[in-house]
């Protein structure tokens, strides 16, 4: 099995399903964007259902407690797109394209409210997106393997493409959603309450 020296030796070998889940990312980005426009109420609705989800799961304010809580979420996220492979790419597809529909109408509701609290979200968003889109990214290589492989189309790659994609995952996914989840719940809470 290769073994890569660093991730961008992991993530050229990957470019070409990076590219693809961006282009499912922004584009089903632009549907839940284009579909809050024309039904502002029901993305105000899904908005509203949106927040109360999060307020129950995060029963306390601290900023350790909700740090855990969006990491946990956003690991699990992003195991489930990158695991998702393994079904032909299937879940990883509706996984980026699900989260893509959402953010598109959580920012036309924002954007509507103050435009400055986008902001707020870039601290933390920086390092999640790539590294969603990242994960979206290793369960389509693993999907196509997967296709591969029951349409007998050369030797099995499978196994060493789960390999190396939990390498990269807890390597590289799993240390930077915990900064991200720190960042959020720190730096970009205390931003969006100033930017209220």
């Amino acid at each position: 099995m290769k073994v890569y020296n660093s991730p961008w030796e992991y993530l050229t070998a990957i470019r070409q399903h990076l590219l693809i889940s961006t282009v499912l990312f922004f584009a089903s980005l632009g549907m839940g964007y284009g579909y809050a426009f024309m039904y502002p109420e029901r993305a105000q609705g899904l908005f509203e259902v949106l927040q109360r989800m999060i307020s129950q799961r995060i029963t306390d304010p601290s900023a350790l407690s909700m740090a855990y809580a969006i990491f946990m979420n956003n690991l699990l996220a992003s195991f489930i797109v990158m695991s998702g492979g393994l079904g032909l790419g299937v879940l990883s597809i509706t996984g980026i394209m699900f989260n893509g529909i959402i953010l598109g109408m959580v920012v036309y509701v924002v954007k509507s409210e103050s435009i400055l609290l986008l902001f707020s979200i870039l601290p933390h968003g920086i390092i999640e997106l790539p590294i969603f889109l990242i994960s979206t990214a290793i369960g389509l290589k693993l999907g196509q393997e997967v296709l591969n492989k029951l349409r007998r189309k050369g030797e099995s790659r499978i196994k060493k493409e789960l390999k190396e994609g939990l390498i990269f995952y807890l390597r590289w996914i799993v240390p930077l959603l915990l900064l991200a989840a720190i960042i959020e719940a720190t730096i970009s809470m205390r931003m969006a309450q100033f930017l209220k």
